[in-house]
């Protein structure tokens, strides 16, 4: 019989040490030097901005990048579907050539990187050893005995997270038999579904040569799933925009599940795309489950004989995908690239992750972008770019302060994503292997945010490093309007009339920052010297790289106050001439003015003796006759009416009016 109070008594137990240790052990998460917690949040970097949700490129602009990269021709980059009506017969004989002859100079490229250890630790001093213990056997793996000299080529779809690979083997080519983590075997990740054509295998018959959209390289067998022929390869992968279900989390997995082993727990990286099953086809149960709170993709499946299937499969909808490509806009760009914060680095896609070219082409793949494989490629891109090589640091970080959050900025087998300023300093994001902490060469290997003050191994800043930075998403000669809604003219106050033409200083930003005067742009005024609305156009500079165009926005000129100023004065009149008849007082005697003010003057009397009135037009005043010898206080209001630029000003005088 069970003792329950034991078991309950361990149970308690174990969650007080699971408790105390959660409390006393836990280790917060670390950070760069000038990175806090709260700058891993899209939101902190989108904040800052100017209409961070403005698409920057919709999808017909998206295409013709695309196409641009591909007609380029120095990108590494094809239209696949294209390429293989080009390549659907080859020699065969000749290909296993060309693939052995390029195996031999990799692997001396190879072992001049390092990779000098076999899959036992044992290291090689000279190439000739190495070549013979490591290299060679992969070598001649790269010739299929088989080939003939005329062969057609073949149409597969991958059907697991894969990897395209220097050599067909398993050998990892390590520089340092105690890292295994980091070998020179990869050369990029293959999401599912990717398509692929074949034209050659290895010797062994366990590997395929494969060309993809960006590159070639050898890839298992088992990784991949063979199309009857064209039409069907086309179907499995070419299925329009309107029907694709994107991933742009890190990675997410399908449910786990026993009666459908070949769709269990499969590895969907970022910018994978899947089929969106229609109404028709969704039909009931879906491996034996409704399709209730899930997206229905078709996932390609690997038969027993190694030809393609596929079933329909269930993503939650609580999983980060989009029915469609993601809205290229800068609040996504900064959302999606925060997703592989802390994720492993992984050298041509190795350990299922990616180096820092491979992630900015996963970023970019979630909006329908296909960049070029790796740095080197991406920065011969046909797209809009700076080159920084030759600036001062201060020329270089006034260059990155104006580019917007999702710039690529490059140096020197490396890249990252712009994600803005922050107190006078710079961050990037990125997939990263090596960096200056403490004045000692780390291995971060991660994705990790950073200012560019950061050093790298040469001793150099990353600002200094910096060689290039470029927008992927706009065509090479394209320039922002400066109406653009993301262009924000500030400083334009209320000024004051003052007989002069007023010219406010405006500040000109835009989603990346401040523009520069007479470098970016110029400024006209019109009608601004009166009160009223004024006019300021700003245009940018006709050698402008980046702007065109002008925009023309108005500011208030008000009036002026008037400067009516007056007192009243004591005025005299003879007691026996008043008994004879009335008597005036001109206003010169009445009143003195040290400004007589802008516009036309009325005067009011506002209060005194009944015998005693005032002008309206002149302020001339009148006395009756029949007042006694005494001194009268007058009170008059007098209005300067304004012109269109002063107000309008009124001041009460008392004037005393003395009969003696």
């Amino acid at each position: 019989m069970r003792s329950f109070g034991k078991i309950i008594s361990v149970l308690v137990l174990t969650v007080f040490v699971i408790s105390t240790f959660t409390v006393t052990a836990g280790a917060a998460v670390r950070y760069m030097p000038d990175v806090t917690a709260e700058m891993s949040k899209a939101s902190y970097w989108t904040d800052k901005m100017n209409d961070p949700d403005k698409v920057l490129a919709g999808p017909e602009d998206i295409a013709d990048i695309n196409q641009s990269i591909i007609k380029d021709g120095s990108t590494g980059v094809v239209d696949l579907a294209d390429w293989s009506l080009n390549n659907m017969t080859f020699n065969g004989q000749q290909m296993a050539q060309s693939l052995n002859s390029s195996a031999q100079a990799d692997a001396k490229t190879f072992y001049g990187w390092g990779a000098k250890y076999d899959k036992n630790g044992t290291g090689y001093d000279n190439y000739a050893d190495a070549y013979e213990h490591i290299y060679k056997p992969m070598v001649d793996n790269t010739v299929d005995p088989t080939a003939t000299a005329s062969m057609d080529s073949q149409f597969a779809i991958c059907t697991k997270r894969a990897n395209l690979l220097a050599f067909p083997s398993d050998t990892p080519l390590l520089e340092d038999p105690d890292d295994p983590d980091n070998g020179n075997l990869y050369l990029s990740m293959v999401r599912v579904n990717e398509p692929m054509v074949i034209q050659a295998k290895s010797a062994d018959g366990q590997y395929y040569s494969a060309r993809t959209s960006c590159t070639s390289g050898w890839i298992s067998i088992e990784d991949i799933a063979i199309c009857a022929d064209r039409d069907k390869w086309l179907e499995a992968w070419d299925f329009g925009k309107d029907k694709t279900l994107v991933v742009y989390d890190d990675k997410i997995y399908t449910e786990e599940s026993k009666y459908t082993p070949e769709l269990s727990s499969v590895k969907l990286p970022m910018g994978t795309c899947l089929e969106l099953a229609s109404e028709e086809e969704i039909g009931g149960y879906i491996n034996k489950r409704t399709a209730h709170n899930n997206h229905v993709v078709w996932m390609p499946v690997r038969k027993t004989d190694g030809t393609y299937d596929k079933k329909l499969c269930l993503i939650g909808e609580n999983r980060k995908v989009s029915e469609g490509f993601l809205p290229l806009t800068t609040s996504n760009i900064v959302m999606v690239a925060m997703n592989q914060l802390g994720d492993i680095y992984g050298w041509g896609g190795q350990m299922g992750s990616e180096d820092c070219s491979g992630y900015v082409r996963d970023v970019y793949k979630c909006f329908g972008l296909e960049l070029a494989r790796n740095t080197t490629l991406q920065m011969s891109q046909p797209v809009k770019k700076w080159a920084l090589s030759g600036m001062s640091d201060e020329e270089k970080a006034e260059t990155i302060k104006r580019l917007p959050a999702g710039a690529v900025l490059f140096f020197s087998g490396h890249e990252m994503i712009y994600l803005g300023e922050n107190n006078g300093k710079l961050y990037v994001i990125s997939s990263l292997g090596n960096i200056v902490l403490d004045g000692d060469v780390t291995a971060v290997r991660g994705g990790i945010i950073n200012t560019l003050d950061m050093k790298r191994g040469t001793g150099a800043t990353w600002l200094r490093s910096m060689t290039q930075a470029q927008i992927p998403y706009l065509p090479a000669g394209a320039k922002k309007d400066m109406s653009d809604s993301d262009i924000t003219v500030s400083g334009l106050k209320t000024l004051t009339y003052n007989g002069e033409y007023r010219e406010p200083a405006v500040k000109i930003t835009d989603n990346a920052g401040t523009l520069a005067l007479n470098a970016d742009y110029t400024v006209s005024y019109s009608n601004n010297k009166n009160a009223g609305k004024a006019s300021v156009t700003i245009t940018a500079k006709s050698d402008s790289s980046d702007y065109t165009g002008s925009v023309t926005q108005k500011f208030t000129i008000k009036k002026a106050a008037n400067t009516l100023a007056v007192k009243g004065q004591t005025a005299k009149i003879k007691h026996s001439a008043l008994k004879k008849k009335a008597q005036t007082i001109p206003a010169s005697k009445a009143y003195k003015f040290t400004s007589r003010g802008q516009g036309k003057k009325t005067y009011t009397k506002s209060g005194g003796n009944s015998k005693i009135s005032v002008s309206k037009k002149t302020g001339k005043i009148t006395v009756k006759k029949g007042l006694k010898k005494k001194t009268y206080k007058l009170k008059v209001r007098i209005k300067a009416a304004g012109t269109g630029n002063y107000k309008a000003k009124t001041r009460t005088v008392t004037v005393n009016i003395r009969v003696r």
